[in-house]
């Protein structure tokens, strides 16, 4: 499935499930993909952090999307997330994993493979304690990521690019 599939997407708005009791983590720019996500899953009522630079946008948002599914049971929250800060991400990752019991999805919505850390290490950290396979992370990125992606994958453990060959 991608630009240039005719495949339906199998999971939308129209059928999600109910998501009462997950716990969402979103990166974003507080639109396009991300936006549609949280709307999405907020109206399912999942609780949703949106990691994002600007908390006057991320508010706006949170507002428009709480107005539009009135009934939910979810909760929109936001998390700073300076994606050219690196000083903010440490306190942004611990955080999440102070004010959250569990982290079920981390989805990285465009952003730059070294500065997904934050949420990437509270997603870790909640891995620890919950059962396997309860902690997802999604990367969401342009088509590009499987066309000319590095041979052999993605080297999850040099992820901070200590070892001789980067990313």
């Amino acid at each position: 499935m991608g630009l240039f599939s005719k495949a339906a997407p199998p999971l939308t708005e129209k059928n999600l499930p109910d998501q009462s009791g997950k716990v969402f983590t979103v990166t974003s720019r507080t639109g396009g993909l991300g936006h549609h996500l949280v709307k999405m899953l907020y109206a399912q009522n999942a609780k949703v952090w949106i990691a994002a630079h600007s908390g006057e946008k991320a508010t706006k948002i949170m507002d428009q999307i709480k107005a539009i599914h009135p009934s939910s049971r979810g909760a929109l929250l936001y998390l700073q997330l300076e994606l050219n800060d690196l000083k903010t991400i440490k306190a942004s990752a611990e955080k999440l994993i102070t004010q959250e019991n569990s982290l079920h999805v981390l989805w990285n919505n465009v952003v730059p493979t070294p500065l997904h850390k934050a949420p990437y290490t509270a997603a870790e950290e909640k891995a620890k304690i919950s059962p396997p396979g309860a902690v997802r992370v999604v990367w969401v990125s342009s088509s590009a990521a499987k066309n000319f992606a590095l041979e052999g994958g993605l080297d999850v453990a040099n992820l901070d690019y200590h070892g001789e060959k980067g990313v």
